[in-house]
């Protein structure tokens, strides 16, 4: 089984002519560090700093990436807004200036012109059951195509190749977590080292209001007597992706539900998701994340 790279970016910049590759290669790496920092560079910077002039590369980026550098910028930005706001308790005030943004109004205007929203309704799809709002807002931030509403996300996610496995009884050293201080926890600074995550969720909390769902996380799965939680014997479709984004963990996750509905599976009630993370290999220009999904499933004859 394959694993299959959702970074958008990646994607587009192996369509370009070589003499070309490694100048926006570097200005997407750099428009994307900027996207995360206040004061961000202005994309003009970027392009001279790249060695191409602005006008050149402002009518390069909008043929290949299908949106211009200002454009893409403000999708980046807002991702990390919709991050902020569901996974943290910080001010909207301080989410705004901490996300490039100059106050709280002109983030307010931006996701109003953007997703049609606001930043309280975001905030309040933590206190919802159903997880479809912040999906579409989520696809809603995917980089777009050429031609059709559909994300590059989701176009890549279609080539993904899954698997069904058979496992036995497995046993996880795990502490609990709640969504949002698992996020935390992955989003508090490190210093680079490689990191393997296993987290395991029971189906029946995918039920629960989104503060309510309990996570069990740990290193690796080991024998019974040094663990504290058994995952049950039993199918899994499995699949694996590279992604950079929450966007592109989402249209994974999206595609592998998808597909078990295709080939005729059920979602097992008793049992529970499994998610491997690991930070990617070193010597990537992105920050990005190797992960690894298993959806406990029954055959249904």
């Amino acid at each position: 089984m394959d694993t299959q790279h959702l970074v958008p970016e990646l994607a587009l910049i192996e369509e370009l002519p070589e003499h070309w590759k490694s100048r926006f290669e570097k200005a997407i790496y750099m428009l994307y560090k900027s996207s995360e920092q206040s004061p961000a560079l202005a994309w003009e910077e970027i392009a001279v700093a790249c060695a191409i002039s602005p006008h050149h590369f402002h009518r390069v980026f909008r043929a290949a990436f299908n949106e211009a550098p200002g454009q893409y910028m403000r999708r980046l930005r807002l991702q990390t807004v919709v991050e902020k706001l569901v996974y943290s308790s910080d001010s909207i005030t301080d989410i705004a200036v901490g996300s490039g943004f100059s106050s709280s109004q002109a983030l307010a205007k931006a996701l109003k012109r953007e997703l049609n929203t606001s930043a309280k309704a975001i905030r309040k799809l933590r206190d919802s059951k159903d997880f479809d709002d912040l999906a579409e807002i989520y696809k809603k931030l995917g980089h777009p195509t050429a031609q059709s509403h559909q994300t590059i996300e989701s176009q890549i996610a279609e080539k993904l190749e899954t698997e069904l496995r058979t496992y036995p009884e497995r046993f996880l050293p795990a502490q609990k977590y709640s969504v949002p201080d698992f996020e935390k926890l992955m989003n508090a600074p490190s210093d680079g080292e490689e990191y393997e995550v296993i987290v395991t969720t029971n189906v029946e909390e995918l039920s629960k209001h989104f503060n309510d769902i309990t996570l069990l996380v740990g290193e690796a799965f080991t024998t019974a007597d040094k663990a504290n939680f058994t995952v049950s014997a039993g199918a899994f479709l499995c699949c694996k992706a590279l992604i950079s984004s929450d966007v592109g963990y989402h249209a994974v996750w999206d595609e592998l539900y998808r597909r078990a509905i295709l080939e005729g599976y059920e979602l097992s009630d008793q049992g529970h998701t499994i998610e491997y993370l690991r930070n990617a290999p070193k010597g990537k220009q992105f920050d990005l994340e190797e992960i690894e999904l298993q959806l406990p499933v029954e055959i249904v004859s």
